[in-house]
């Protein structure tokens, strides 16, 4: 029980405000996960660490964590009207989020289109071997150029050499 209270005792100090320890994140453990459809990469947590045995002692106590907070919330009472404030909000919040990574994923998307659009145009442009900027080759790359929208395509392209 000690060791327990020892590590809720630094579960608190994690959580509570200001007491966050600064670090340059690049000095940081990385963690990767995978799966079918990605990669994802994350900070590690040290700080997590000294939770171990405040975890252990919870599984070995109540079987799993659901078990705990069911015992640690089962006194408690909530009102339907917070209750529904509170749910709203989180699914609120949630549709915000998916929106966003939504518009995210589109974005990144149309991207890689008109990237890909730019490298077939410039493909071309090598195989016809042009040295002057007459031909049909010069004058598809020019145009598929002019209409590219992506300002990080329009600086990379730039700095490979084309002047627009």
């Amino acid at each position: 029980v000690t060791s327990a209270l020892g590590s809720l005792s630094d579960l608190m100090t994690l959580v509570s405000k200001g007491s966050a320890i600064k670090r340059d994140n690049s000095t940081k453990d990385v963690l990767v996960g995978l799966s079918a459809n990605k990669v994802t990469f994350r900070w590690k947590d040290n700080n997590i660490e000294h939770l171990v045995p405040f975890r252990r002692w919870l599984l070995n106590k109540y079987g799993s964590y659901e078990l705990a907070w069911l015992n640690m919330t089962r006194h408690k009472e909530i009102k339907v009207e917070l209750a529904r404030r509170n749910l709203s909000q989180m699914l609120f919040r949630t549709k915000l989020a998916v929106d966003e990574q939504t518009k995210q994923a589109k974005e990144t998307e149309a991207f890689a289109v008109e990237a890909d659009q730019v490298m077939q145009k410039m493909l071309k442009l090598q195989q016809s071997n042009v040295t002057t900027p007459d031909g049909e080759a010069y004058s598809d790359f020019c145009s598929t150029m002019q209409s590219v929208k992506n300002q990080e395509l329009i600086v990379h392209f730039e700095m490979m050499g084309w002047n627009g």
